[in-house]
């Protein structure tokens, strides 16, 4: 059985939940606690030597970055394809996917806040919170113009199947709830978070559902259904 070393709510992780739970695939989570700094044991480094999460094992394949993760199992378990259609739809679910991935999720990762900013430089939380607000504003505004731009229509960032690109957006759409981000201009973006969260496979995925999930989460993507 695959397993994945996880994390309830690091961003990374929950997308490979996601793609997991949409191809229903089994596997077996095993949960790396980042609040008390197990990735940075030596038990965890003699496994993963990067020291984050997730960390995806299939057999004799073990890979540690997210988008390559849904890669491998798209064309591993090809029976529900999140990198779907033409050579253009194929591209733009891509740039979007990678949008996320490369001028949203870095600026937001604690090893960039909490260890760089407020531990370097000494920012202080107000400001932390400021930094990753004002990323996540600016990536999810560029996101929207350009499914709003796109001819490509429908339920989701790229037509009518959850893609690449929407179990991206949707952790940091939860980012964007946690840090009290008004969604309200992002009309698009919040029809595609309503409508992945009427999926099972997508509450099955959910910070909330995470069965390391303290009780006292707040409940953002939770219980939609």
């Amino acid at each position: 059985m695959i397993k994945l070393y996880d994390y309830y709510r690091a961003s990374s992780a929950y997308r490979v939940r996601l793609a997991l739970n949409i191809k229903d695939i089994a596997y077996e989570s095993i949960h790396v606690d980042l609040l008390k700094g197990e990735h940075h044991g030596a038990k965890y480094k003699a496994i993963n030597p990067l020291g984050t999460v997730p960390y995806f094992i299939d057999g004799d394949v073990e890979l540690n970055q997210s988008l390559a993760i849904a890669q491998y199992l798209d064309n591993a378990y090809p029976d529900t394809k999140l990198v779907y259609g033409d050579a253009a739809t194929q591209a733009h679910i891509w740039q979007l996917a990678l949008l996320v991935a490369t001028d949203i999720h870095p600026f937001g990762t604690p090893q960039v806040w909490k260890k760089y900013l407020m531990g370097i430089l000494d920012a202080s939380q107000e400001e932390a919170n400021a930094w990753i607000s004002h990323w996540l504003t600016r990536g999810l505004s560029t996101y929207e113009a350009m499914v709003s731009r796109s001819n490509i229509k429908g339920d989701y960032s790229c037509g009518d199947a959850i893609s690449l690109a929407d179990i991206c957006l949707l952790p940091q759409l939860y980012n964007a709830h946690r840090y009290k981000i008004d969604l309200t201009p992002y009309k698009n973006l919040c029809c595609i978070e309503q409508n992945m969260l009427q999926q099972n496979a997508v509450q099955k995925s959910t910070p909330e559902a995470h069965a390391e999930a303290p009780q006292e989460l707040e409940n953002i993507h939770g219980n939609m259904l």
